[in-house]
């Protein structure tokens, strides 16, 4: 129910970027091109929500998540999940003016890089050192793209 709720959000939010754009003289392209970032933002964050759900609800000194995998596991797994929906942004990004295309395939990559580095047998909280600076570097990506969608230039 709440990523129906996102989904429906994030599809409002699309609608009004493409309104305020168009009212402001941007091309049709340009506008269309924007949208479509923006949806593919929304997309991403939609398909996160269960990664984020399960790695929240893991306690810090837990190996496994609730349902038995390993935290290492659910963290690749859950990064191999999205990795569709973010190569859609970075498609996406590549035919917007100004947003930062190389930034987000670096943030990508550093993300996986420390996924990828996380031991098969560390717990919640040391998995969440490892990863944290590279999932904070991908939400800043992620700030900074949704608000060039937004953007009128």
């Amino acid at each position: 129910m709440k990523g129906k709720r996102l989904l429906i959000v994030g599809l409002a939010l699309t609608t009004l970027v493409a309104l305020a754009i168009g009212a402001t003289g941007c091309s049709f392209d340009e506008a269309k091109d924007r949208t479509a970032l923006a949806a593919a933002l929304a997309e991403f964050e939609l398909k996160a929500i269960p990664l984020g759900s399960t790695v929240q609800s893991t306690d810090a000194s837990a190996t496994v998540t609730s349902d038995g995998t390993p935290v290492a596991t659910a963290i690749k797994e859950g990064l191999a999940g999205l990795a569709d929906e973010w190569q859609s942004v970075i498609e996406k990004a590549k035919k917007v003016d100004g947003a930062d295309v190389a930034a987000a395939e670096n943030a990508w990559a550093a993300l996986q890089a420390a996924a990828d580095s996380v031991p098969a047998d560390a717990t919640a909280g040391e998995a969440g050192a490892i990863v944290g600076g590279p999932l904070n570097q991908l939400m800043t990506v992620r700030n900074d793209l949704s608000a060039e969608a937004m953007s009128t230039q």
